[in-house]
């Protein structure tokens, strides 16, 4: 079969979807819209998905305005099932799901919601509403941030800013049709009366009025009327407010300054908390400013007012939910904190809550004032009594009913005050504890309804009704006692002197006071997996110490009791002092942990920064060689008394082991750049046989092993290729650097040639000198297409989700430069064999190259197939083998790279690395090549990246070892003594 034969079926796109039958024609209904998910049902919000109460709202306004909703998006197969995932999971009910593969043409969405029977769509895409109004569709944009729909206004249209808008405006225009349609004559003619008056005190509306048409006009009148008679509500309040306010000063100062109030010591660590932050002088280089983030001032106010308002309810939109809920979560400072941060740009958080002493008008041991307090309540208490002598019984009991309401209003707040104290407080209560909080709950709810029963009847005699009163007042009281206890025992982890703890054991703390190491059941509980995945964060520089704490004190809250989380949640007293949350961690997890302080270095960014350090590394390398501790120093001078070495020169290291070198790794650019070794660029590029640059008289170029003079380790110790000091150490020579499969093959390497020349071919595939029958685009979508449903019968790992001509050529001069495949080292991996069934499939036999290509890329896949089910040394049977396909695929390669220079096509080139894949499969005798892969390798690179990048903002760069090495410690600490932590956080 030929390329050209699935390519003119998807030519029959253009059939009308009626005749096909991949989905049935639903019912008929009235009303129908087309909803689009991502940036107009589904928002984002910081970097994360969500979906607003509002939308929600709106969706069920919409049903019951007789609207039908289906959910049409557009997106990849993957992310498609998400969505559907997602969208299935909300308290809605659609009328249909569909995630389309286009955004427009045939197969886009405007065909689909046409097929379908919608009536309108709602989308935040400009091409699909152009291209929905032509088809008949009412069309609502939605404005976004980057597509604000200028070409709506030339089409009469108007935007929208969210779903709530579009809601509001087709719930409006439904009721605006009912009510024009129930309206007699003469109730029309009043109103338009009134509408009139008003807008003569309205000029701005009345220019509006007098310009539109008469549809209009009427459209307008019945809007006002709609808004006018919207329900208002008058409210009289009398106010007292406290308020507490939180000022933060940002000031810059020296480092001489900071020293007048803190020691060198103190500084230090106020710097590795985050409490003090510093950066370099914008205007003077090389000077660095520090700033206190906890120069907090508190100013305590209050006032009492009176207002007086009158409102209307409305639905509010997501952002308005959004500003409303962010600014309600947290405690003041942290809100504060974070607006300055906004406004500012400043780095860090900080806030203190220091508790000290007073002697102002507190709780004392005083009796002036208590005493007085106590003989005015009795005074109160005796006048009370003699009033209610004077009353009548039906006065009496008019008053006590009174009383009665605000008691049953006081007993139900009290008891949803309990209930959200008793959640609090839950991590920290026993059982008998929970029960016992659970029925002074019930009790006290008892008693506010029969209070409820007894105003609402008015039957219940004085006497009782006082009983009444009574209990519910003591009540009252003791449940208010209990929640002062409980509010301690979940913000400090546990009260002292309980009156509730003295009046019944249960209400103790289950969790003690002691840290982990101390308690003696620390060693019997399990670790916490929650505790360890916060650990990794925190370590590996994803998550910060106060953000793990905020974490753990949440679960916490939501019933999680083990002690390791218990211990994250209460670090620095809840989060209320985050300098010490970095401490406690330390002394709960890491106690008698031994960190390094690190070092500072003269020389940061020049050339002579790797040689100094690579004499200690060989220094090093020597002395696991030899199995003993070193006798000289890195200089070759003797260690003198003083030095942290001597205690232990000439000692053996580990017992009777010794360490050797067996391989080196990394890519071309490391051994040429950091080894010192020969560079790919120069006349002779190889340092592992004599091949010459293309110019040369043995190119690389040439792909036959057999035509080169290969260095054996005897010639490598005679002749090094380098002066680098790790081939100073015995027995390592250039023959042990080998070449890194990840680079030579998958990312940048052969694959992204021979795919990228693949790919090329098969999307401009009929004769280059003339015009493509099919476009080159549409060519490639086939064969993504194709490639998608091989990913998912073979089980890929790392997948591309995208295929475009940009990234193998430049599609305007396609023809230019040649073909070559940009993509990550996994996704490169895991396409060639998807690539190669494509291949068999669309590449048919009667052209000779079909075949080679085929061939070329079936014997690379074998190739890595080998080697990833090989162990780490080879058999004699997979060495041949491996031989066998290394000189197959470049009798292959080469014939290609004949044939597109015939042709005058830009494919197949040969680079060096097609040099370096020959050492690759020679190589393999000695070690497998998928065990010296740098995968790992670039992980553990970014891993120490995003480690030194959390922990080192305003350090100079010759001071960084103080920050990252002691990071590091405590990240291979939990590494090595923690079950479940990872290396991948």
């Amino acid at each position: 079969m030929s390329l050209l034969e699935p390519l003119q079926k998807r030519q029959g796109v253009t059939e009308p979807l009626e005749k096909r039958q991949e989905i049935p024609r639903p019912l008929e209904i009235r009303q129908r819209l087309a909803l689009d998910w991502h940036n107009v049902f589904q928002l984002t919000h910081k970097g994360e998905d969500y979906v607003p109460n509002a939308h929600i709202r709106a969706f069920w306004d919409l049903q019951a305005e007789g609207f039908e909703i289906y959910l049409l998006t557009f997106c990849g197969r993957e992310r498609g099932d998400t969505v559907v995932k997602w969208a299935k999971s909300l308290p809605i009910k659609w009328g249909y799901i569909k995630v389309v593969g286009d955004r427009c043409g045939p197969w886009g969405k405007a065909e689909w919601a046409k097929h379908l029977g919608c009536t309108h769509l709602v989308d935040d895409n400009a091409d699909i509403c152009k291209e929905s109004l032509e088809k008949g569709l009412k069309v609502y944009p939605v404005t976004t941030r980057h597509e604000h729909h200028t070409w709506a206004k030339k089409e009469g249209l108007e935007t929208y800013r969210d779903f709530v808008k579009v809601v509001e405006e087709e719930t409006v225009e439904g009721a605006k049709a009912l009510l024009q349609k129930l309206m007699t004559k003469d109730e029309k003619t009043k109103l338009w009366s009134k509408h009139q008056t008003y807008l003569r005190g309205n000029q701005d509306e009345k220019s509006t009025y007098d310009e539109a048409s008469k549809k209009e006009k009427t459209d307008m009148t019945m809007k006002w009327l709609l808004k006018k008679e919207h329900p208002k509500y008058y409210q009289v309040s009398k106010e007292m407010e406290g308020s507490t306010k939180a000022k933060r000063s940002e000031q810059w100062v020296s480092e001489m300054v900071m020293l007048t109030k803190w020691s060198w010591e103190e500084l230090q660590m106020h710097l590795a908390s985050g409490r003090i932050v510093g950066r370099e002088c914008a205007s003077t280089w090389g000077v660095y400013e520090y700033c206190d983030m906890q120069d907090w001032v508190t100013v305590q106010a209050a006032q009492s007012k009176k207002r007086a308002r009158i409102a209307q309810e409305y639905v509010p939109n997501s952002d308005e939910e959004m500003l409303l809920d962010s600014c309600m979560q947290g405690n003041m400072k942290a809100n504060a904190s974070r607006l300055l941060a906004q406004s500012s740009g400043s780095k860090g958080l900080g806030k203190s809550s220091s508790k000290g002493k007073g002697k102002g008008k507190g709780k004392g041991k005083g009796k002036g004032d208590s005493q007085l307090a106590l003989q005015d309540r009795e005074e109160k208490h005796t006048e009370d009594e003699e009033e209610d002598e004077d009353k009548t019984e039906e006065e009496q009991l008019k008053d006590a009913y009174k009383k009665a309401k605000k008691a049953r209003d006081m007993a139900t707040a009290v008891c949803a005050d309990f209930e959200d104290c008793l959640a609090k407080a839950n991590p920290y209560l026993s059982k008998a504890s929970k029960q016992n909080g659970l029925k002074d709950q019930q009790l006290l709810a008892a008693m506010g309804n029969k209070l409820k029963e007894a105003v609402s009847k008015e039957n219940v005699p004085l006497k009782k009704l006082k009983s009444m009163l009574q209990e519910t007042a003591n009540k009252v009281k003791e449940v208010k006692d209990t929640m002062k206890e409980l509010k301690q025992l979940a913000n400090k982890a546990g009260s002292i002197a309980s009156k509730v703890s003295v009046k019944d054991a249960c209400w103790q703390p289950a969790v003690a006071q002691e840290s982990l190491a101390e308690r003696p059941d620390a060693e019997a509980e399990d670790p916490s997996p929650f505790a360890t995945k916060l650990l990794s964060h925190w370590a590996h520089g994803t998550l910060s110490a106060k953000a793990i704490q905020e974490l753990a004190h949440l679960a916490q809250l939501g019933g999680t009791s083990h002690a390791e989380v218990a211990a994250l949640a209460k670090s620095g007293n809840y989060g209320e002092n985050p300098g010490n949350i970095h401490k406690a961690i330390m002394q709960t997890f890491l106690p008698n942990v031994s960190i390094p302080a690190g070092f500072d270095v003269e020389v940061a960014t020049t050339k002579d920064t790797w040689p100094a350090l690579w004499k200690w590394f060989s220094w090093s390398f020597h002395a696991l060689q030899k199995g003993f501790h070193p006798s000289r120093d890195p200089d070759g001078k003797p260690l003198e008394k003083g030095s942290p070495f001597y205690p232990h020169k000439g000692k053996a290291l580990a017992s009777s082991f010794t360490a050797a070198i067996w391989t080196i790794i990394g890519d071309q650019e490391f051994f040429s750049l950091q080894l010192g070794l020969p560079h790919w660029a120069s006349k002779n590029p190889c340092h592992q046989c004599n091949c010459t640059s293309k110019s040369g008289d043995l190119p690389y170029s040439w792909l036959d092993p057999d035509v080169f003079t290969y260095v054996n380790t005897k010639v490598a110790k005679a002749n090094p290729s380098s002066t680098h000091p790790i081939f100073s150490i015995d027995g390592v020579t250039s023959r042990m650097v080998r070449g890194d499969g990840l680079h030579i093959l998958f990312t940048k390497g052969l694959y992204a040639h021979l795919l990228g020349s693949c790919l090329h071919y098969m999307c401009w595939f009929d004769p280059i000198t003339g015009h493509q029958v099919v476009k080159p685009q549409e060519r490639l979508a086939v064969i993504f297409t194709e490639v998608q449903k091989f990913y998912k019968v073979q089980g890929a790992g790392t997948v591309l989700t995208n295929l475009k001509l940009s990234m193998f050529t430049n599609e305007k001069s396609p023809h230019q430069s040649h073909a070559f495949l940009d993509a990550k080292g996994g996704e490169c991996k895991w396409l060639a064999p998807a690539l190669l069934e494509v291949m068999k499939k669309m590449l048919g036999p009667e052209r000779d190259h079909h075949a080679h290509m085929i061939q070329c890329v079936e014997i690379m896949v074998q190739l890595v197939f080998l080697w990833d089910s090989a162990d780490i040394f080879l058999t004699e049977a997979e060495e041949e083998f491996t031989m066998s396909l290394c000189n197959s695929f470049l009798q292959e390669y080469t014939y290609l790279n004949h044939w597109a220079e015939t042709s005058g096509r830009k494919l197949f080139h040969i680079v060096f690395k097609h040099h370096t894949f020959i050492h690759l499969c020679l190589g393999a005798a000695e070690m497998n090549p998928r065990f010296h892969c740098c995968f790992k390798s670039e992980d553990f690179v970014g891993a120490i990246a995003r480690l030194a990048h959390s922990c080192t903002s305003g350090v100079a760069s010759t001071r960084l070892s103080t920050k990252v090495l002691p990071k590091y410690a405590i990240l291979l600490h939990l590494l090595l003594t923690r079950e479940g932590f990872s290396m991948e956080g």
